[in-house]
């Protein structure tokens, strides 16, 4: 998997440090740490992991209660409906791999985008799965949770 680290820091945190810096303060904006991208990467993959096996425990780990899930057809789910549709087993993943992956920090919440590759199972037949995928992801009490995915058609 490939990725690429960008940590900002919103424009006016800074503002802000740099006053009560130059005030003699010591006060900082919380900067992304070094271990977040790998934080971030591994609930990634343990979202994929879920989708692929229809985990639900799985994936209600790593998902926030307000999940807007965006398919690249347009059709928008909410947290229980993406729950149900992606452990139903009416669908299942023969295989799901992401790649080319970036992850943008900004504080508590990061920018993660992939390509998804995927076979699945579709009214007896399989479909061949190849979409880009946007997803924001929110750290709460120490744990990235997905808040939200958007997939979208990549170029021929």
């Amino acid at each position: 998997m490939n990725e690429h680290v960008t940590v900002a820091a919103p424009r006016r945190a800074l503002l802000g440090a740099a006053l009560v810096a130059a005030a003699g303060g010591v006060l900082l904006p919380r900067a992304a740490r070094a271990d977040d991208a790998a934080d971030i990467a591994a609930a990634v993959e343990a979202f994929r992991v879920g989708l692929k096996e229809g985990n639900r425990a799985g994936l209600e780990a790593v998902i926030a209660p307000e999940l807007n899930y965006g398919h690249s057809s347009a059709r928008v789910e909410n947290r229980q409906q993406f729950l149900d549709n992606a452990t139903s087993g009416a669908a299942p993943f023969r295989s799901l791999d992401l790649s080319d992956q970036t992850v943008r920090v900004t504080g508590d919440t990061a920018v993660v985008r992939h390509r998804f590759t995927a076979e699945q199972d579709t009214g007896g037949r399989t479909v061949n799965v190849r979409i880009g995928v946007l997803q924001v992801w929110q750290k709460r009490s120490g744990r990235w949770l997905l808040l939200a995915r958007q997939a979208y058609a990549l170029p021929a």
